[in-house]
């Protein structure tokens, strides 16, 4: 909720700032990823000095109806909303109903093919959850839940079938105005899309991404300005490092211009081309599942690569978070024809700041396995403890090996002894790199001291 309350404010201050040229853009969406966006839409209106009632077209089912805001953009300050109603019979269908309680309506009954076999026509009584609950025949008799489907009469009441919002406002001058409407709806979206090919060895990769965006709801959107904002998690270092939620504005390129988007529909819009990106591959030891007393069988070490998000290794910019389809290219004396040169696996890249990286997972490494358990554990003090970890990695390779052991200590946490160096990483983890020869075992053991 309180990240859903900053997006809104931050929606409402980034399309603030653009000022008043923006008062050309007639239609602006600022969409977050969460299924949410703030529409600002002006439309000119004929007013009277005095009391004046607008109705609103076109605008969507999913509307959070507490967000609505109307202002003259013309005469800030000169115009007062008196109330506001969002009309739309069809979106319920008992409110439907009950504007037909003592008119005419008919029943269509159909048999077990679907075929209609008779209609019964009364006057609606009382409904019920969508339902004719008491209808009165013209023979005089009065039926209780009736089966069938009801058929309506518009000539009889006048219908919305269209949503909209109506205002009652009190304008100062007479004369035409430009009016600015400003909601929240849900509904809209955007997501990214990654395609990352990996060159053999994984030390190069090509970067292509896409923005989609789309639109669940009932309304279009025509000739509309549109921006796409995100949230990175960017580390503060300090005495006890914090992490700080940032919002973060996407810039794709076919954004710089108006687009439509219908009813329903959706645009693919590119976001991102890194054609030549440096990776660091490491081979790292990371029991998944453990925790700090839970003992591990043994596992295979996986290889992955890591991206760091700078104009040095050929990126650069904001990545967003995504879904992408990793490609990586086989070693040649392993292809066999007819397939292609690549496998391809799924993975998900978070939001990652300039100066930041991410990893992923390109597979397990064969003859490369480890295990941990923790060998001891003593409470030493009020609220301290101490715990001995024994790491054991296996080379059955025949090549060294050079692994790098994760471990997550949590708390506040000092190591007091250990076999092999060690560094902190600014999520709170421990890195111990490892050289381990080929066909060997090394045992690597350290004790953590944890205040809590």
């Amino acid at each position: 909720m309180k990240t859903f309350l900053r997006l809104i404010l931050l929606m409402v201050a980034w399309d603030s700032l653009c000022g008043p040229s923006s008062y050309a853009q007639r239609l602006r969406i600022t969409v977050d990823q969460t299924g949410k966006a703030l529409v600002v839409d002006q439309r000119s209106f004929d007013l009277k000095a005095g009391l004046n009632e607008i109705a609103w077209d076109g605008v969507s089912t999913q509307l959070d109806l507490g967000s609505v805001e109307l202002r003259s953009v013309d005469r800030p300050g000169e115009l007062t909303v008196l109330s506001q109603r969002y009309d739309f019979d069809l979106a319920n269908l008992q409110a439907l109903l009950d504007r037909y309680v003592g008119k005419t309506v008919t029943l269509i009954r159909r048999d077990d093919e679907g075929n209609e076999s008779d209609r019964l026509t009364g006057v609606l009584l009382s409904s019920q959850g969508g339902r004719v609950a008491a209808l009165q025949t013209d023979g005089g008799e009065i039926r209780l839940n009736p089966p069938g489907e009801v058929i309506l009469d518009t000539r009889q009441e006048a219908l919305t079938l269209e949503p909209r919002l109506l205002f009652r406002i009190r304008a100062r001058q007479e004369g035409r105005q430009t009016l600015e409407l400003s909601a929240v709806t849900r509904g809209i979206a955007w997501a990214v899309q990654y395609n990352l090919f990996l060159d053999g060895d994984a030390s190069r990769a090509r970067l292509a991404s896409w923005v989609s965006l789309t639109n669940s709801t009932n309304a279009s959107y025509d000739a509309a300005y549109w921006r796409v904002l995100g949230e990175e998690v960017r580390r503060i270092d300090s005495l006890q490092p914090v992490d700080e939620k940032v919002i973060v504005e996407y810039r794709p390129a076919g954004l710089q211009q108006p687009l439509s988007l219908a009813a329903g529909g959706a645009l693919r819009l590119p976001l991102t081309e890194s054609p030549d990106i440096i990776a660091e591959t490491r081979l790292i030891f990371d029991p998944i599942g453990s925790g700090p007393a839970a003992p591990t069988p043994p596992q295979k070490l996986r290889r992955v690569a890591r991206f760091h998000n700078d104009v040095q290794h050929g990126l650069g910019v904001s990545i967003p978070a995504g879904k992408a389809l990793l490609y990586r290219s086989i070693p040649p004396e392993l292809l066999s024809a007819p397939f292609s040169a690549q496998t391809i696996t799924e993975a998900s890249i978070p939001a990652t700041g300039v100066g930041d990286y991410f990893e992923l997972s390109i597979g397990e490494a064969p003859g490369l396995e480890g295990e941990r358990k923790q060998t001891s554990f003593r409470q030493v003090a009020d609220r301290v403890q101490e715990q001995d970890i024994e790491i054991v990695l296996r080379n059955n390779t025949r090549e060294l090996a050079s692994p790098i052991a994760i471990e997550h200590p949590w708390g506040n946490y000092e190591i007091l002894q250990n076999t092999h160096p060690y560094a902190k990483q600014p999520d709170g983890s421990v890195e111990f790199p490892v050289d381990v020869p080929s066909q060997e075992t090394v045992t690597l053991t350290y004790r953590a001291r944890v205040r809590y």
